[in-house]
C-alpha cells in the first residue's frame, strides 16, 4: 500500500511539473523580452547621459551671451603677449615650418574684442600663408576661437584668402579652442563656418609626457579633431607652455 501511494505521488508530481513547464514556455519569451528591453532602455539612457555630460556647450563662446577677456591665462594655451612657438615637420613630402606669435594687438569680431595670434607658414622655405586668428577667454577659463583672416602666398604675392571666416558672418559660429577645466572624454565644437571649414574636437589623454626637438614635456594634453572634409588633426598641449605638436609638426625651439 505504501509503495503504491508513493508511486501515485511521483506520477502526480511529474504531471504537475509538466504542466508548469508548458505554462512557462507559453509566456517565457514575453517575460524575458520585457526584462531585457527594460535593461536595454536603461543602458541606452545611461549612455545618452554619459554623452551629454562630456559634450561641452559652445554657447560658452557665444558673443551674445558671454563676456570675454583678451588676457588669456589658460595654462594649456599660454597665449601671453609675446609668446612664440616654432613648429617643424614634413607634410606632403615638403619641409613645413610654422611660427605662431601672440601679438600685442586686438581686433573686433562682431561685438567681441579678441586677442590676435599670428601664424606664418612656409613650405620648403617659401612663405605660403599668413593668418591672423582671434581668441578670447570666458570667465570660466575657456579659450574661445572667433575667426581667422587668411592671406595665401605664392612667389611673394597674395593669391587668395581661402579658409577665412569670422563668427557672426555668413552663418559662421565661434567655438571652444580649449576648455577651462579640461578632462579626458570632453568633446566640443572647435568652430563652424558653413561652406568654408569646421572642426570638432575631443580630449583623449592628459598628464602624459612627450619629447620634441625642443625638449621633453610633462602634463601633456592630447586633442584629436575632425575637419569638415573628414580629415583628422592631432594636437598636443603642454601645461604652462602651449601647443607642442600639430599633426606632423613638432616644437623645434
Amino acid at each position: 500500500m505504501n509503495k503504491t501511494l508513493r508511486a501515485i505521488i511521483r506520477v502526480l508530481a511529474l504531471c504537475l511539473l509538466l504542466l508548469m513547464l508548458a505554462s512557462c514556455e507559453a509566456g517565457e519569451k514575453e517575460c524575458v523580452c520585457d526584462c531585457n528591453c527594460g535593461d536595454e532602455a536603461d543602458d541606452d539612457t545611461a549612455d545618452d547621459d554619459d554623452g551629454d555630460d562630456d559634450d561641452l556647450d559652445s554657447l560658452v563662446c557665444d558673443a551674445q551671451s558671454a563676456a570675454f577677456s583678451t588676457t588669456i591665462t589658460n595654462p594649456y594655451v599660454a597665449f601671453e603677449v609675446g609668446n612664440q612657438w616654432n613648429l617643424e615637420g614634413m607634410e606632403d613630402f615638403q619641409e613645413v615650418r610654422e611660427r605662431i606669435t601672440v601679438l600685442d594687438q586686438t581686433d573686433t569680431v562682431g561685438s567681441v574684442t579678441a586677442r590676435v595670434v599670428e601664424s606664418r607658414k612656409w613650405a620648403d622655405n617659401e612663405l605660403i600663408e599668413i593668418s591672423l586668428r582671434y581668441y578670447g577667454q570666458s570667465t570660466d577659463g575657456t579659450v574661445c576661437y572667433f575667426g581667422k583672416d587668411v592671406d595665401e602666398y605664392r612667389y611673394g604675392s597674395v593669391t587668395g584668402h581661402d579658409g577665412s571666416w569670422r563668427a557672426g558672418e555668413d552663418g559662421a559660429a565661434s567655438g571652444i579652442f580649449m576648455p577651462g577645466d579640461p578632462e579626458v572624454g570632453m568633446t566640443f565644437e572647435h568652430f563652424n563656418a558653413p561652406g568654408i571649414a569646421s572642426e570638432s574636437s575631443e580630449i583623449t589623454a592628459m598628464d602624459g609626457t612627450y619629447t620634441t626637438p625642443a625638449g621633453s614635456f610633462s602634463q601633456v594634453l592630447t586633442m584629436k579633431s575632425t575637419t569638415l572634409d573628414g580629415g583628422r588633426l592631432d594636437r598636443k598641449f603642454a601645461y604652462d607652455y602651449g601647443m607642442i605638436v600639430e599633426d606632423a609638426k613638432e616644437l623645434a625651439e
